[in-house]
């Protein structure tokens, strides 16, 4: 947080830390677009990823995207074993700046707020004020998932000190900062292990390559604006945002649904593997200017969130079936059973396998014993080149998408579900299914259509 746009201490400033959280007043802070340089740093410090800072590696843990009336900042949370430090990225100016801190809860750090004093050295105060916020991931305090933060900073014997607290209730955070300057404080992907950025990367993970520009570029149905709101229209209409306001939107991508899911009046968490994905995802929603949490994570593993999180989570546009192992995908499942609140509700759309396979295959250089469909597209401008190859025996399509002019191709390798083995995975898990559509037009699911959409719940309350 900068030291001085806040300005100084103040009889104004006096009544504004006071306000309740919550009030109508952080409505003043629209967020504010952040430069490509600050952009590129925020997409590298999503909850999740490995970051070497000044040589030292640390996990992210959680972050809080800050508003204030001049700059949209970030606390970030940083893990390494049992040790835990906070990094600072300011963004007024254009250009980030990078600080390291050391916080604790006020007793612990030995901070007297009436007095101004930290463990009996006496402190100046430079500035205070107050901003709304967002969480994403995980915090070692019960930080709200949005609210208002108020702060203070302040100069003393240790360098530079800042005080802040997320709600009325919470404890008084206090630590002092050392500037690190700018993003060349992050080191690059040669500063991780050889696993890269956020863990491992196991043999088969077609997603880590495929889930890029020539899938987003290619995929038609991704930029047609009257699909996303059919899409959407679709899930407002079978989870009414009223009765599940607390969203979480699984394999999120670039915010597609997400975003305009905020704007229809949910509280919406989007959860995805792809930091380039998530980037794309924060930026559309500040352009929206919609307050979207985003979060890395692995779809198998959601541990970023407590058990019962969401009312509501939904997993669109075949967004599932990604894994080799039958197990791991019903690890999704559970793993949705155990995020969702008692009674909470899943939206699950993918493909319909039985209307796949009414296609025509191709036999033009195809041995008769395959599968395969191939088709092109050049509404673009762009031409691609589509094959999907269907293997019986694992029910399982590798999807190639080439495109010519360039050469460039890129495979997804994904199974598919007839509507009863899905019904039976979502019992398996606890689930228990309420209804079957065909599309998103909610229409009756048959052999025939396009998609299996179906909604199921979590058990209620006992």
């Amino acid at each position: 947080m900068s030291e001085q746009r806040h300005g100084p201490r103040n009889e104004r400033n006096e009544q504004e830390t006071e306000r309740p959280n919550g009030s109508s007043h952080e409505q003043e802070y629209p967020r504010h677009p952040w430069t490509p340089a600050c952009a590129a740093v925020a997409d590298r410090l999503t909850p999740g990823a490995d970051v070497v800072v000044r040589g030292r590696k640390w996990r992210v843990a959680g972050r809080v995207v800050a508003t204030d009336h001049e700059e949209t900042w970030l606390e970030v949370l940083l893990e390494d074993g049992s040790e835990t430090s906070w990094l600072a990225v300011e963004t007024l100016g254009g250009a980030p700046r990078l600080s390291l801190w050391r916080r604790a809860e006020a007793t612990t750090a030995g901070f007297d707020l009436a007095s101004a004093t930290l463990r009996g050295a006496v402190l100046t105060e430079t500035a205070r004020g107050e901003a709304r916020y967002v969480t994403e991931g995980r915090f070692a305090w019960a930080l709200p998932a949005a609210g208002r933060l108020v702060h203070r900073e302040y100069e003393g014997p240790e360098g530079r000190v800042a005080a802040a607290r997320f709600s009325p209730e919470g404890p008084w955070l206090v630590g002092a900062g050392t500037p690190l300057g700018g993003a060349e404080a992050l080191e690059g992907p040669e500063g991780l292990d050889e696993e890269g950025e956020g863990g491992t990367t196991e043999p088969g993970d077609w997603w880590t390559a495929f889930f890029g520009d020539i899938y987003t570029d290619s995929d038609i149905e991704q930029q047609d604006p009257g699909l996303t709101r059919t899409m959407v229209d679709c899930v407002t209409a079978l989870l009414p945002p009223a009765t599940h306001p607390r969203l979480l939107d699984l394999a999120c991508g670039t915010g597609r649904h997400a975003v305009p899911l905020a704007g229809a009046g949910y509280r919406v968490t989007g959860a995805d593997l792809s930091a380039d994905y998530l980037g794309q995802a924060r930026r559309r929603a500040a352009a929206a200017g919609r307050d979207v949490a985003f979060v890395r994570a692995d779809m198998r593993d959601l541990g970023a969130f407590p058990d019962g999180s969401f009312d509501a989570v939904t997993n669109l546009h075949t967004s599932f079936g990604f894994f080799h192992d039958a197990a791991e995908d019903m690890r999704v499942l559970h793993e949705v059973r155990r995020v969702l609140a008692p009674g909470g509700r899943f939206l699950l759309d993918v493909v319909n396998r039985d209307a796949f396979l009414r296609q025509t295959s191709e036999v033009f250089g195809v041995p008769e014993d395959q599968y395969v469909i191939r088709n092109f597209d050049s509404s673009t401008g762009r031409t691609f080149l589509h094959e999907e190859v269907f293997d019986p025996l694992t029910s399982r399509i590798r999807w190639t998408v080439t495109e010519p002019a360039t050469g460039r191709s890129s495979t997804a390798d994904y199974r598919v579900f007839s509507a009863h083995e899905l019904l039976a995975m979502l019992r398996a898990a606890g689930l228990r299914v309420e209804a079957v559509h065909g599309d998103y037009d909610r229409s009756p699911f048959t052999v025939h259509a396009p998609s299996v959409v179906v909604l199921a719940s979590a058990p209620a309350a006992r």
